[in-house]
């Protein structure tokens, strides 16, 4: 008897080990077949339905990403940033995850949440190592650094940015667009009031991070030297400016200057140039 019980036992396990994925596999078939009825499908509420049943049956990155997507035309940020947070997780790659970031970037934006869409879309350029970012993540950066362009970002949203960041990236950082007087490294009455909200977020974050790198960055105009020549004097004005505000970051504070090297907009307008002069801050382990 015990020896028969043994026997049936083995036999359903072996069963359970082909039925399974058949079973599995016989799913995601007719989640796919969903999926394509859902993407050919034009009314939003039509086609998020045809996804749902899709994603109950196979959830893929595709089939998330999608819904998302379909959940922001439904003018559901909330419900589409839970599919992009889904989607990222299934990412095969950094190329997947940075798509999915990049559309979390546009649901935090539909919901009002600026910082967090910074940060969101920060990280998911970083993600595009091997090809260019998608045109239209490009267009969601210079979106939120044209709502950005001219104000001074207070310390509370640059908390929020970096906080984000550090969820995302290895190396958590914020672009900020701090003032100096035209053509030299001296801060502005707006770029000491930057650099004021800086350093109030910097300490704040403290017990985050063993080093605080500052990294000028310059537009393309000008000769090659002066630009890295230019950006390493703001650099240090802004860690010189920190550490007279705020002593405690003294010990913590490094610098560095990329001169031209690194512009977020390829073009030659004057927004692009302007876009491109900026300090940036890292956490650094």
């Amino acid at each position: 008897m015990m020896r028969h019980l043994v026997y049936r036992r083995w036999v359903l396990v072996f069963a359970g080990l082909i039925i399974g994925p058949a079973l599995a596999t016989e799913d995601c078939a007719t989640g796919e077949s969903l999926y394509q009825q859902a993407v050919e499908t034009v009314v939003p509420r039509q086609r998020i339905t045809l996804l749902e049943q899709a994603i109950a049956l196979c959830p893929t990155f595709t089939a998330w990403y999608t819904a998302g997507q379909t959940y922001l035309e439904l003018q559901q940020p909330d419900t589409a940033l839970t599919a992009f947070e889904t989607a990222r997780r299934l990412a095969e790659d950094a190329h997947y995850q940075g798509l999915a970031l990049g559309r979390a970037g546009e649901a935090y934006l539909a919901q009002g949440a600026e910082a967090e869409a910074v940060g969101a879309v920060n990280s998911a350029i970083e993600r595009f190592t091997e090809r260019p970012p998608p045109d239209w993540l490009i267009e969601l950066r210079r979106q939120l650094d044209r709502m950005t362009a001219g104000q001074v970002i207070p310390a509370e949203q640059l908390k929020k940015t970096l906080s984000l960041s550090r969820s995302f990236s290895s190396v958590p950082s914020v672009q900020i667009r701090v003032q100096f007087a035209y053509d030299s490294a001296v801060l502005d009455d707006a770029g000491r009031l930057q650099v004021n909200e800086l350093g109030k977020a910097l300490v704040d974050l403290q017990g985050s991070a063993r080093r605080i790198q500052v990294i000028g960055h310059t537009d393309i105009q000008g000769s090659e030297s002066y630009n890295q020549q230019l950006s390493e004097q703001r650099a240090n004005t802004v860690a010189i400016a920190l550490t007279r505000s705020f002593p405690a970051l003294a010990g913590q504070l490094a610098t560095s200057g990329r001169g031209e090297a690194e512009p977020i907009y390829e073009g030659d307008s004057e927004e692009d140039h302007y876009l491109n002069r900026r300090v940036e801050v890292q956490l650094l382990p």
